[in-house]
């Protein structure tokens, strides 16, 4: 069994590990006995390969005082025509912490998952259900009955359905048949929530709460509760997919999934809280997180709308592509400001564009190659913000790479600026691999679609920042993506990005890098990339390299700590795209990873930016010359900002569920009688 994160899910207020009652009641578990459930079912056809299915099943009931029992079942189902995948996945798991102290916890996840990438024929069908349903039924031991008590109850739960269809009925998600309800032995139901309130069928969507999430009764010791949670959910796609949008490397995808997942304490002391970043419109809270005490930075592309090299001025471009601005900041003056992480700082001269100086300082963005030797252009590509420095921890690049992963704990210390890889953020490319300058055709953010023929950002999706959470797992990288979900649109993640880009591509921003800190956290170190078609002059008047990754304590200067060959094991012409520096699992160790993506291929230059590797993908690096994937699957379009934090934004938290080693055992029961 997979040791628990116990310091991530404090942090969380969802641990897996509970204190020892102080007082003399405790939570017991009754006749009838409690009971969990899960059954999966899936199947993958297509004509060139056998029909696969798989149907997987986890009952059982729930006795004794051990503090921790768990139900899992997965079924899982992968052809491949033409080597092209064709997936399903169903999967569903229910976990019960805390019997024999005051704090009772249940984590429950279920999820259906279909997926499709090829560039061969639409004939295929996939689909998944997993359906959980879990009743545990309490009362209170170790105090006489009629003794008075009062019961806290928190929680944070979330539905999540994303079917894409290309034509009407092709393709679905559903969550059906949800429930989160907790009721006393006279009928008294204390939480609120309707059934069916988390049920999203046929429609994509996202349903977190309702608030306060808060519930404080009285109870009896004698009396008892019943605890009912669960959904079933469903996944399906058929062809044809979504039709390649560019070259023949991008390939048909289709998808469709549907998530169902929360945690509940039931307390018989004081309340247990559950961080949570609330949302707006299923984007961010208005101001930089009020009374959550985290802020976040991100930049835009050249050629985005509102960036001061925008093709078609209209006075309202403010924004310096070399430049981190705050989410969700004040409004910009028009003709530009500076942002909180400012270039000029790492140059010691701001590099064109510069704000209040465009047009005479604007990138020429479709004005045609090439561009001048000199020319010395700034666009930062990705950031993250640490409590440490590189230079410290890495032998010199001349050195070679590190001989094994480095611990997270350095120099006796565990960085606060240093999440987990289990909850990301990203954002997605708008325009395609062309250079921004190329004239025929020009292919930047305010004239381009994305690789796969996209707009990202507009209202409805609320997709300019995405959320995707990863499958919590015993088994380690790749990871699945159990669900990815809009966040904001352009204009939830800054005012001055406004208007979204329903009308078209001509008002469309590209978020171009994405930090998430913690205010006062110390996050002072600033590691960044730089893109290949504006990577700034260094003080010899040469070009960065948009494969390495540099450091500039407090802003000011920069040096280079990650080499693409050296460190990461890439060709040197790669362009490293978003990055972000976390800790992850390699067998008992925790150690630093860097997780990244890169460029697509610019197909007016030399070399390849991509370095062989999919776009889409996320990869990840223990900075010792080796990467791998991060992901068992492609996202859904080129990624090109990318963070992570402690636990999702938007959402409820997720519990590390202790997933059998051995990926052969599909379904497990685990108690003790």
């Amino acid at each position: 069994m997979r040791t628990l994160r116990i310091g991530v899910f404090l942090a969380l207020g969802c641990s897996g590990t509970f204190r020892e009652s102080l007082g003399q009641e405790f939570w017991t578990l009754l006749e009838p006995p409690s009971t969990m459930a899960v059954t999966t079912r899936v199947l993958a056809d297509h004509p060139d390969r056998p029909l696969c299915t798989d149907n997987q099943a986890a009952r059982g009931f729930l006795r004794g005082i051990n503090p921790q029992r768990f139900g899992w079942a997965a079924s899982d189902c992968k052809v491949r025509p033409n080597k092209c995948p064709l997936k399903a996945r169903g999967e569903g798991a229910v976990w019960l912490d805390g019997v024999g102290t005051k704090f009772l916890r249940v984590w429950w996840f279920t999820q259906a998952r279909t997926f499709w990438n090829c560039n061969q024929g639409p004939e295929y069908h996939a689909e998944a259900v997993s359906d959980l349903l879990a009743q545990v039924n309490l009362g209170v031991g170790g105090v006489p009955a009629g003794t008075p008590l009062v019961v806290n109850a928190t929680w944070r739960a979330m539905s999540f359905a994303w079917p894409r269809p290309e034509v009407v009925t092709d393709d679905d998600a559903q969550v059906t048949n949800s429930r989160l309800q907790l009721t006393d032995n006279n009928g008294n139901e204390y939480l609120g929530i309707p059934l069916g309130f988390y049920n999203l069928v046929s429609v994509p969507g996202l349903i977190s709460g309702p608030p306060p999430a808060l519930a404080t009764f009285p109870l009896n010791a004698g009396q008892t509760l019943r605890l009912d949670v669960g959904a079933d959910t469903f996944s399906e796609i058929r062809g044809p997919g979504r039709p390649p949008a560019g070259p023949p490397m991008h390939f048909t995808q289709d998808l469709a999934q549907a998530v169902f997942f929360g945690c509940i304490t039931i307390s018989l002391d004081a309340p247990q809280p559950v961080p949570f970043i609330p949302y707006k419109s299923f984007g961010f809270p208005a101001g930089v997180f009020p009374g959550d005490g985290l802020a976040g930075t991100f930049s835009l592309d050249i050629g985005s709308d509102q960036e001061l090299s925008d093709p078609a001025m209209d006075g309202s471009e403010a924004f310096d592509p070399g430049d981190s601005y705050p989410w969700l900041g004040p409004a910009l003056l028009a003709g530009g400001e500076n942002g909180v992480f400012d270039d000029a700082n790492l140059f010691g001269g701001d590099p064109w564009p510069v704000p209040q100086l465009v047009p005479l300082t604007a990138a020429p963005v479709c004005g045609g190659l090439p561009l001048p030797e000199d020319a010395a252009y700034f666009d930062l590509d990705g950031e993250d913000h640490i409590d440490f420095s590189l230079v410290d921890v890495l032998p010199p690049i001349s050195d070679g790479p590190p001989v094994s992963p480095i611990s997270r704990v350095i120099d006796g210390t565990v960085p606060a600026c240093l999440p987990p890889v289990d909850y990301l953020v990203v954002s997605y490319e708008d325009d395609r691999g062309l250079h921004y300058a190329s004239s025929v055709p020009c292919e930047a953010p305010v004239t381009s679609s994305s690789p796969t023929g996209a707009t990202q950002g507009t209202t409805g999706p609320r997709d300019e920042i995405s959320g995707v959470l990863l499958t919590p797992s015993g088994l380690g990288a790749p990871f699945a993506v159990s669900a990815e979900y809009g966040l904001a649109s352009e204009e939830a993640v800054h005012v001055s990005m406004t208007p979204n880009p329903d009308a078209g591509e001509a008002d469309d921003d590209d978020v171009d890098s994405l930090d998430i800190q913690e205010d006062g956290s110390g996050c002072d170190t600033w590691l960044f990339t730089v893109d290949h078609e504006a990577p700034g002059l260094d003080s010899g008047g040469v070009p960065l390299s948009s494969g390495s990754v540099y450091e500039a304590s407090n802003g000011s200067g920069f040096v280079r700590v990650i080499d693409p060959v050296v460190h990461l094991g890439i060709p040197a012409g790669t362009d490293l795209d978003a990055m972000e520096l976390c800790w992850m699992r390699e067998g008992a160790d925790e150690v630093l990873a860097l997780i990244y993506s890169v460029d697509d291929d610019d197909l007016a230059s030399n070399v390849d930016e991509s370095g062989g590797l999919d776009p889409n993908m996320i990869y990840a690096s223990y900075l010792t010359g080796s990467s791998f994937e991060l992901l068992d699957n492609s996202l859904r379009d080129d990624v090109d900002a990318l963070t992570a934090w402690w636990f999702p934004l938007g959402t409820a938290c997720l519990p590390d569920f202790p997933i059998p080693e051995s990926r052969s055992r599909r379904a497990v029961l685990m108690s003790s009688p």
